[in-house]
């Protein structure tokens, strides 16, 4: 064979500026830096205002500038994001930050953060991140184990409930159709599949329905007891006449921790009801799940083990910073079949069991990062005994809350609690008592509810804008309230009380003479 030509012009290696490496002194110097700027923040973070202090317009003229072309120093960014970045922020990690449902997050899982960005692995399966994949597997175990789940049980990591839920639906949908609906798709479903949730459930279950292709309109709502539980007896009776209607049900899911009011739904029931008419039990523990770490709260989770799948979310109430979900399933395989597929390029090579173990085969995601290192190291740097004291405290947190406003002329409380949200209402005596003297005139007892749904609407938008405490808002049987959900291990008594100050004073401006 001859020879063939030599290119007669060399090509050139690759020149200082085309490579983006820091020598080993330099990312020393950088981490360094990175260090001193969030300490100096939480250094700062007490006087913070919660909610920033600025306007969308303002935020965006503040931070709109062409795309850089030339490069600027590591020092002059930091410089600019504690300047321009921070102060527009939402401090989730203040001591009076109860918004929806967001923990402040563990600082030790932001530092695994940096560091797992670092080593960048992509946790596809055992041959693209071994170590990584390894730890995850452990972290799930231990999961498994933190909430009485089945030992044998899987499941993986996903950046939280929504996807969770989604993962859910698609394993029990796969499992409990009459036909191979993942290669012929819903047209070759013998009758509309069904889904049945208490009016109270996260509306990820409804959105889930849509991304799935049964739509909306799959998802039956149940009505809720006083306590905001779902009505047993009503479940059985829509799933009998569904089935009568040729319908085909095959999902429940049920709420370990509701997210409008934090109500655990009646498990066990649920489950029973799945057993009798061989239906999916999926339960939704993404803000509750947790709780079963604390000793007070440890019963209302005894009926866990019963689901064929259960949504968690460490990034909210194990404190991990986001993004942190998980997904358990009790049989695996039949999460295998509903996720597995094969390409040339992802074929295992592997025999092992372990080494040819792929979380694709499992869930949505190909490309994923090693979350698993910031739940791996808060869980041993804390501990299980400490991090369920840490809960144990903010359901403690949201009990004196709750006192507080019930023994307050000026306060009332719309929702038990049951673990740590609050839903509560600004209701000074004079309108309480109006509404009290009106019980026989409900047109008049609407008018001024409907007051003071327009009045606590006014407190949360001046509180918020105040920046002394961030609460959300939800209602609760048409009757606006102001929604603390405590997951917050800085919280003490005093941030109560500040809060319940802040949101009377303001109440007593706006409140009509």
């Amino acid at each position: 064979m001859g020879r063939k030509d030599t290119v007669s012009t060399p090509l050139a290696d690759r020149a200082d500026d085309e490579t983006l490496d820091l020598d080993p002194e330099q990312i020393k110097q950088l981490g360094y830096l990175a260090s001193d700027c969030i300490g100096e923040y939480f250094a700062r973070l007490p006087q913070l205002p919660v909610f920033p202090q600025t306007t969308g317009d303002e935020l965006k003229n503040l931070l709109s500038e062409p795309l850089p072309v030339d490069g600027q120093a590591p020092q002059e960014i930091l410089r600019q994001f504690e300047q321009l970045v921070i102060p527009g922020c939402r401090q989730n990690a203040h001591s009076r930050f109860w918004g929806y449902v967001s923990s402040p997050g563990a600082i030790i899982g932001a530092i695994a953060d940096l560091i797992s960005s670092a080593l960048n692995q992509n946790v596809t399966s055992w041959r693209s991140a071994p170590a990584a994949a390894q730890i995850e597997r452990l972290v799930i175990d231990w999961i498994k184990q933190m909430v009485d789940y089945p030992s044998d049980a899987g499941g993986l990591l996903v950046s939280g409930g929504s996807l969770a839920n989604l993962s859910a639906l698609m394993a029990a949908s796969r499992a409990k159709a009459k036909s191979d609906i993942g290669a012929g798709g819903l047209r070759g479903s013998p009758s509309q599949m069904m889904i049945y949730a208490s009016k109270e459930v996260h509306f990820s279950i409804e959105k889930a329905a849509d991304i799935l292709g049964f739509g909306r309109d799959s998802v039956r709502y149940i009505s809720v007891d006083a306590q905001f539980k779902m009505d047993v007896a009503e479940l059985a009776g829509q799933i009998e006449k569904d089935i009568e209607q040729g319908l085909a049900p095959f999902c429940v899911v049920g709420n370990a921790g509701a997210v409008n009011t934090g109500a655990m739904d009646p498990l066990d029931d649920l489950a029973e009801v799945c057993r009798k008419y061989d239906l999916w039990f999926h339960v939704d523990a993404s803000y509750g799940g947790f709780a079963a770490l604390a000793p007070s709260a440890k019963p209302l989770f005894a009926a866990l083990d019963r689901a064929d799948s259960l949504a968690l979310d460490p990034h909210k109430w194990l404190y991990i910073p986001i993004d942190a979900g998980c997904i358990l399933y009790k049989n695996t395989e039949q999460a295998r079949r509903a996720f597995s597929h094969s390409a040339e390029y992802i074929r295992v090579l592997q025999e092992s069991p372990v080494e040819s173990f792929a979380f694709f085969d499992h869930g949505i995601e190909l490309t994923r990062r090693f979350r698993a290192l910031k739940i791996w190291m808060a869980l041993k740097h804390y501990g299980a005994r400490r991090l369920g004291k840490c809960i144990e405290a903010d359901i403690r947190m949201a009990r004196y809350l709750a006192a507080r406003v019930e023994q307050s002329d000026d306060f009332e409380l719309l929702a038990p609690v049951e673990l740590s949200i609050v839903c509560f209402r600004y209701a000074p005596a004079g309108l309480r008592q109006k509404i009290a003297a009106s019980a026989n005139d409900r047109s008049e007892q609407d008018q001024i509810n409907e007051q003071l749904n327009d009045l606590n609407t006014a407190i949360l938008n001046r509180l918020l804008r105040g920046g002394k405490a961030y609460i959300s808002n939800t209602t609760v049987r048409g009757k606006f309230a102001l929604r603390a959900c405590i997951i917050n291990y800085r919280t003490r008594q005093s941030d109560i009380d500040i809060l319940l100050d802040e949101v009377a004073r303001i109440g007593a401006e706006l409140a009509p003479q």
